[in-house]
């Protein structure tokens, strides 16, 4: 929506630009990671997905893409793109809300793989089923998800 295209170029346009110029950073695309949990997993799959000329990885754990009325399963489902030169680490628990949100985690997971992504190397999903929607649990796993995107 509008909002999130805002969002979208705040962070592309302007705040993107600023660490980069702030600091020694790789500017390029494959270098440039984003990450969160619940809609910050939801919101860092939608920055890859929709600017993968900006983004090449996301740590999306727990992420919300079906959550209420909210569906993102579409966005990507009726895509005619091509193929994204991307990485997806994708995580959730299994108590709490995180029973909420795993079919909407299991239809992304579905839409994926019908795309022609790979799990293991285009997309990696994770579950611990004792854990809940906190972020001591997204703490447990991040290490895992570094790993895994970014290898030794």
């Amino acid at each position: 929506g509008e909002k999130g295209t805002a969002y979208a170029n705040f962070l592309i346009h302007q705040l993107k630009p600023l660490i980069d110029s702030a600091y020694r950073t790789d500017p390029r695309q494959k270098s440039t990671y984003t990450g969160g949990s619940s809609m910050g997993g939801l919101i860092s799959f939608m920055l890859v997905w929709e600017h993968p000329e900006v983004f090449s990885k996301a740590i999306c754990m727990s992420p919300a893409f079906q959550y209420l009325h909210f569906d993102y399963l579409p966005t990507v489902t009726q895509d005619l793109g091509k193929h994204r030169k991307a990485v997806w680490y994708i995580d959730n628990g299994g108590k709490g809300l995180e029973i909420t949100l795993q079919p909407g985690i299991d239809a992304m997971r579905k839409a994926l793989i019908d795309k022609g992504y790979r799990e293991g190397k285009d997309f990696f999903w994770v579950i611990d089923p004792e854990a809940e929607h906190f972020e001591s649990a997204w703490a447990k796993r991040m290490p895992h998800a570094l790993s895994l995107l970014l290898g030794r």
